[in-house]
């Protein structure tokens, strides 16, 4: 196959997004000249933006909507940022389209008319058809039919990996990393940040995302509050929040309240890029299963990954690769503090133990 121009659709939230990173990168190896562009929503797109085997990004105008729908707007004002990415798209004569599972990427292609299609497409009919034997999988396993990604328990990186061989492209296990990349003026902010919250270098930087999209993935906040107390007064490390601005005025300003001894706070005060930066600093991360966790797991960076199994499925959200520790219960509030703890101290003890050496 010999491809000019490519586009990779993948509107899914951000930590999937991360985790599917490996595709741009094992695709432009295989295509170093092919134009690769992507798709995404935000703030997955100022991630993407810094790959450097992607050549452009687009970002589908969910927020323009939604600000339209705020207001007292029609319809067709709602409409036209739509029109505009779908004539941008179109004027780019794409010759294969990759839309794994979106139904508006499905409804994209039929307009834009690229010369291959891979993964979900309108027929004429007007009816959700899959593109591709291998990519077919894919949607298959993803929309969990008849129970089988509890059932077998898939690997998120095994099952994206079928999308490329459908264009003959055989990737190896141990080339399914994820990777996002600092640009030099959010690594600027991150050591910008550590400095006014007193931290330094030789600290032992321990970063925790105490959010997550829905309550049932949350360990509780009075967990994480005990927990960073220990770590503190036991440990001396230094602490530090992340989230997004909802979460710094309501879990994590919740958490923090009561504590004299105060962690530094990054929540609600970075893009997710200088958020990226921030824990690309980080010794250790302690995450529920959120994208933040797949942001550290991207930078290189251990992980203490906190599950419910009611919830989430640990063996197929797990951060990717080696050097992580996975706790999971059947509900994240049966994870008791001192388990949580335990792991740490192990953390740092290996982190001692190979800095000696």
């Amino acid at each position: 196959m010999n491809f000019k121009k490519v586009l990779f659709i993948n509107l899914d939230r951000i930590g999937d997004v991360i985790r599917s990173t490996f595709l741009f990168r094992i695709f432009k190896e295989r295509y170093p000249k092919c134009f690769l562009a992507c798709l995404t929503l935000s703030p997955a797109n100022e991630i993407l933006s810094k790959d450097p085997h992607i050549d452009t990004v687009m970002t589908l105008p969910h927020k323009e909507i939604r600000d339209f729908m705020s207001s007292k707007k029609t319809i067709l004002h709602m409409c036209l940022p739509v029109f505009d990415l779908l004539n941008s798209l179109k004027i780019q004569q794409f010759d294969l389209v990759i839309n794994p599972f979106s139904e508006f990427g499905a409804l994209a292609i039929r307009y834009i008319k690229p010369k291959y299609v891979l993964g979900r497409v309108l027929d004429r009919e007007c009816k959700f058809v899959i593109h591709g034997k291998e990519t077919a999988k894919f949607s298959y396993i993803m929309s969990n039919q008849e129970g089988l990604r509890s059932k077998f328990k898939y690997n998120f990186a095994d099952i994206y990996s079928r999308i490329l061989q459908d264009i003959g492209i055989k990737a190896e296990a141990k080339d399914l990393y994820p990777k996002i990349y600092i640009g030099p003026r959010d690594e600027s902010f991150a050591r910008d940040f550590l400095s006014k919250e007193s931290i330094a270098e030789d600290d032992i930087k321990i970063g925790m995302q105490v959010g997550a999209f829905s309550k049932d993935k949350r360990w509780p906040i009075e967990k994480f509050r005990k927990l960073v107390r220990r770590l503190q007064d036991e440990l001396n490390v230094k602490i530090i929040i992340t989230g997004s601005c909802h979460e710094a005025k309501t879990i994590v300003a919740d958490m923090i309240d009561p504590m004299k001894r105060k962690p530094a706070i990054a929540a609600g005060k970075t893009t997710v890029t200088e958020a990226s930066a921030v824990i690309n600093k980080c010794d250790l991360f302690i995450s529920n299963d959120t994208g933040p966790m797949h942001i550290a797991a991207a930078c290189g960076i251990p992980v203490i990954a906190l599950f419910g199994k009611e919830r989430s499925i640990p063996e197929e959200s797990r951060p990717w690769g080696e050097g992580h520790t996975v706790i999971a219960k059947e509900r994240i509030g049966n994870i008791r503090v001192e388990e949580v703890f335990d792991a740490v101290k192990d953390k740092i003890e290996s982190f001692q133990i190979f800095s000696s050496s």
